[in-house]
């Protein structure tokens, strides 16, 4: 088993609690973030060798399909009533990989959870923004409508904190405490998923 492949089923129980009472959580997350560069890092280099290799075994080239794989963007899905991290597609961005910090968002997706991961992970907004709608376009595609709901909200956010800065996003948060402000906000929600659903969808016929 890879170090990659350990990590993931770490990842899979995202379970803070399982991390021992010594060892500092964010110190923790940046150990687990660097074993995945490191491990995406050697995979490529690796791939790039097979590659140019003018005569390739059957070995060889089963071993460029599983890296191959492995080096594709993870996205986050619902399966039997939770949420998987999966692989699999392909996705300008692959070299970035947010998933853990996308999946705590898909479990909490309050504006205060965002505003605690913006703040205390160091995100390119720009990147964890592709990384968001690319995940949201594949949910479509697969008929999730809870999960890219979310996804829409979590996109939403990130306009928000990009257009109007992060003191008017802690406003927002302040505001949403009101329940009818809160409604407005979850029905701008649902507009943004049903045009974005719609958009997609029609690509994908064409």
């Amino acid at each position: 088993m890879t170090e990659a492949e350990k990590v993931d089923e770490i990842e899979l129980s995202d379970d803070s609690s399982e991390i021992h009472p010594n060892i500092d959580e964010k110190s923790y997350k940046k150990w687990r973030r660097q074993i995945r560069e490191e491990e995406k890092s050697r995979n490529r280099a690796r791939l790039k060798e097979l590659k140019e290799k003018t005569d390739i075994s059957q070995e060889e080239s089963d071993e460029i399909q599983k890296l191959e794989k492995a080096l594709k963007p993870h996205f986050i899905s619902k399966s039997d009533g939770g949420f998987r991290i999966s692989s699999g597609c392909e996705n300008e961005s692959e070299d970035i990989d947010y998933s853990e910090e996308l999946l705590s968002l898909v479990k909490d997706s309050s504006l205060t959870n965002f505003i605690d991961i913006i703040s205390y992970s160091r995100l390119d907004l720009d990147k964890f923004e592709d990384f968001v709608l690319f995940n949201l376009s594949e949910n479509i595609k697969e008929g999730n409508d809870d999960v890219g709901l979310i996804l829409s909200k979590v996109s939403l956010y990130l306009g928000y904190v990009k257009n109007s800065g992060r003191l008017f996003v802690n406003r927002l948060c302040d505001e949403l405490q009101i329940p009818d402000k809160k409604v407005l906000f979850e029905e701008d929600v649902k507009k943004y998923y049903c045009e974005s659903k719609d958009a997609i969808l029609a690509l994908q016929k064409n």
